[in-house]
């Protein structure tokens, strides 16, 4: 008669290397973390959703691109995403205004953010001449923003009572607020890994000529060597940022970097709200409990004494946690949102010819 085979235990099975580092990784996921850097950031990215609201109604641009036009070029499916009557298309704004102070504020965050959500993408799909790439990277976020527990410290929600508990959120809503901003940097980067941008120095050749009468650096923009400079800086820039912003050494010299690069471009080329939304982004790279150590050291220096408001006072991680009962579902979830959103941007290699050009895909 055969022996039964030996029953594993959960210590035998904790054991193999696969099972060991599953387990550290959910451990390491579900650990809870200061939650004030992301309420920054959601604070941030509230406050740029409204001037960017601020910036469609004061430069016209609801009647110019949504209003006048008799025509609008949908995206491949939603030809059914029509924009309001001139009126709807208005209040439709004011109302993502406000949405975006509800955000800022953390007023009944996760309705709120849905909505923001809803209102920023429906914009998004009335008209593909609009696309920007900075408000494809708002769309992505905003969605993934719902379900992070963003309200969890500086909102309205915990003033009113609505969150409870310590003002923590688990180190996974950290990692994956920081891989978003990650992504946008390591995709620029590989889309400058090209003939066209490192030896050709183009397009850069053509836009730093129209910059001559730039103040104090004008002179330099005709010349050769600065579109080479401007080309090869800006692939190395994207290609290496994000790894000297993960390392706790580079990262207060790196972050100065990312805040001059960003001015700069925002300075020659004007590309709206995206510079101040990296700017932003890159916060999160620093130590979770980052601005809450700020603050407390803001008002007592302001004050005198130390850290006399709730609001500083600093948070109690625990060393361990327990995953959720949806944990493993919740990782499932976040394994396939990244596999989907390296894959998706890929899919410019399934067309012929040079995308480049016919922008297709």
């Amino acid at each position: 008669m055969a022996a039964r085979p030996a029953r594993i235990t959960r210590a035998a099975a904790l054991s193999l290397p696969s099972a060991r580092v599953l387990s550290l990784v959910s451990d390491r996921a579900w650990r809870p973390v200061d939650g004030s850097s992301l309420a920054l950031f959601r604070i941030l990215f509230g406050l740029i959703g409204l001037v960017t609201v601020i910036r469609f109604f004061a430069y016209g641009w609801i009647d110019q691109l949504y209003v006048a036009p008799a025509h609008h070029f949908s995206y491949y499916g939603f030809s059914w995403v029509q924009p309001w009557p001139a009126a709807g298309m208005y209040l439709h704004f004011v109302v993502l205004g406000a949405l975006s102070v509800a955000v800022a504020v953390g007023y009944r965050y996760r309705l709120s953010m849905a909505l923001f959500f809803l209102a920023f993408i429906y914009v998004e799909l009335i008209d593909k001449t609009t696309y920007l790439n900075h408000y494809y990277w708002v769309s992505v976020a905003s969605f993934v923003m719902i379900f992070l527990p963003l309200n969890s410290a500086w909102s309205v929600d915990r003033w009113q009572g609505r969150v409870r508990g310590e003002p923590t959120v688990p180190a996974l809503a950290l990692w994956v607020m920081r891989a978003q901003v990650g992504l946008v940097y390591v995709f620029a980067g590989l889309a400058k890994v090209n003939s066209d941008w490192l030896l050709h120095a183009q397009p850069l050749r053509i836009w730093l000529t129209a910059k001559t009468s730039f103040p104090v650096v004008g002179p330099w923009m005709d010349e050769l060597w600065v579109a080479y400079a401007f080309s090869w800086g800006g692939a190395v820039f994207d290609l290496t940022i994000v790894g000297w912003l993960l390392w706790r050494r580079s990262r207060p010299v790196a972050y100065v970097v990312v805040i001059g690069f960003h001015l700069a471009t925002w300075l020659l080329f004007p590309i709206g709200v995206f510079p101040w939304l990296m700017v932003s982004g890159a916060l999160l790279f620093f130590a979770p409990d980052w601005p809450r150590r700020a603050l407390r050291r803001a008002v007592g220096f302001l004050l005198g004494v130390n850290g006399i408001s709730l609001s500083t006072k600093s948070v109690k991680e625990p060393r361990h946690s327990h995953a959720p009962p949806w944990g493993k579902l919740a990782l499932a979830a976040v394994t396939a949102l990244f596999i989907a959103q390296i894959l998706f941007p890929f899919r410019h290699l399934a067309y012929p010819g040079d995308t480049r050009w016919t922008e297709e895909g």
